[in-house]
Parts: C-alpha cells; sequence; structure tokens
C-alpha cells in the first residue's frame, strides 16, 4: 500500500535507453499546495470494483471519481481533468483502448492504467503504445 502524502504528485520522468545512465528513478516527486490532491478517475462497469478502488485510493491521497461507462467518465474528464483514470479494457458500452484513445487526445496530462480480466497480448502491446502507464 501506498503511504504517499497527498500534497505530492507522482510523476513520469523521462528515461534514456543507456544502460550506463545515472539517471533518476522513473519517477519523480512534484510538490503540490497541501489542499490539492491528485484525482483519479475510475471506469469499470463492475460496481464492487469501482468500491474497492475508490476505498483505496482515498486512503492512500486521491480525490477519486467513479464511472461506471467510458462515455460517462469522457462526460467527466470534460469538467474535470484527471491526474490518472484506471480503465477497464472490457465494457458494454466503449472499449477501454478507445476509451485510452480519447483520453490521451482530449486530456493528454492524464496518465492512464488499463485494467483487466481478460489480459492478451495483442491488447497489452497496443495498450502500451497508445501511451498506458501500465496494463
Amino acid at each position: 500500500m501506498n503511504n504517499a502524502s497527498p500534497d505530492f504528485d507522482w510523476t513520469a520522468s523521462s528515461r534514456t535507453d543507456d544502460p550506463t545512465s545515472q539517471q533518476s528513478p522513473a519517477f519523480t516527486v512534484v510538490h503540490r499546495p497541501a489542499t490539492s490532491r491528485p484525482l483519479l478517475l475510475v471506469v469499470d462497469d463492475e460496481l464492487p470494483v469501482l468500491k474497492v478502488i475508490d476505498r483505496i485510493a482515498a486512503k492512500v491521497g486521491f480525490d477519486v471519481v467513479t464511472c461506471a461507462s467510458g462515455h460517462e467518465a469522457m462526460r467527466v474528464l470534460m469538467r474535470r481533468p484527471a491526474d490518472l483514470a484506471m480503465v477497464d479494457l472490457r465494457m458494454p458500452d466503449v472499449n477501454g483502448l478507445d476509451l485510452l484513445r480519447q483520453i490521451r487526445t482530449q486530456v493528454p496530462s492524464c496518465e492512464v492504467i488499463l485494467m483487466t480480466a481478460y489480459a492478451a497480448v495483442d491488447s497489452a502491446v497496443e495498450a502500451i503504445k497508445l501511451g498506458a502507464r501500465e496494463y
């Protein structure tokens, strides 16, 4: 469990493929004002998944918005851009990869983690190519 304080934001730093590089870790800490908490958007059509992630993420310092559909998620993102989105790959209304494309286009600063119970190499490769942080 992450014990990060809500006044910190973990953001990706640039990395190099040079194995001799003395570069810092893949993430750096960016200080946020004490009243600002990072926003996590969770998108899944299964209510129990939304509840569990909401509870855990709130405990570690996120403001959390949950959405049961991809269409609802995009409406929320247009009103309040998220810092991080956790998106289910398989939903009835929108494919998670399509939602990832929309998020990367509309809110490029939002990092995306794709979640699935149906992992496949081809969707994992496509998700990473589209800019997903994790799969």
